[in-house]
């Protein structure tokens, strides 16, 4: 047996495998941008919010902005960041499930067809299959710029522009864009 063999066979293809890290790569930027987003309605320095919300799991990130969802004073911005908040736990929920559930072989009972998915314990024997991690990442690029939005209604200074580039490093001259953020 090769080192390289978890304990369980991975029952994801290639393509699927590729679908889980494009959904991941985009859920950090959901977490990010959460952060963002309450460190401007705290007013405070991305960084300084981003210590405060370190441990924080997504869920609590977003339990934290709901609890503060009336420093909005702008109407609109707030029942944009209302509605964002409760859409975004149902992918929290998903999100959950591809991480924390455990990936195998969902064995339909009535037709013995067999599926890649996902088993969480939570979900009872509801599997989250590999075929809907595309549409799943699809749904957390749009709530992406959803946050990326709201952050701009609130911080005229943020740039809402999808699909821009995002960099880092430990160098101050290249650390502009980590003050945007």
């Amino acid at each position: 047996m090769s080192d390289d063999a978890p304990e369980f066979r991975i029952s994801l293809s290639e393509a699927e495998l590729t679908d889980l890290g494009r959904f991941y790569a985009v859920w950090s930027q959901i977490d990010c941008l959460l952060c963002v987003l309450v460190s401007r309605i705290f007013n405070v320095e991305s960084g300084i919010g981003a210590a405060f919300m370190d441990a924080m799991t997504t869920g609590a990130r977003l339990d934290l902005l709901r609890r503060n969802l009336d420093d909005i004073k702008d109407k609109s911005v707030f029942e944009k960041a209302k509605k964002l908040c409760n859409s975004l736990a149902s992918l929290v929920d998903q999100r959950n499930h591809a991480t924390h559930g455990m990936w195998g072989t969902y064995v339909n009972p009535d037709t013995k067809s067999e599926y890649a998915a996902a088993f969480f314990g939570k979900k009872g024997f509801k599997p989250l299959y590999a075929s809907e991690l595309a549409e799943l990442t699809r749904r957390t690029i749009k709530k992406t710029r959803e946050l990326g939005e709201l952050i701009a209604a609130i911080d005229p200074k943020y740039d809402a522009t999808p699909n821009k580039g995002f960099w880092f490093s430990p160098e101050p001259e290249q650390m502009r864009h980590q003050e945007i953020i």
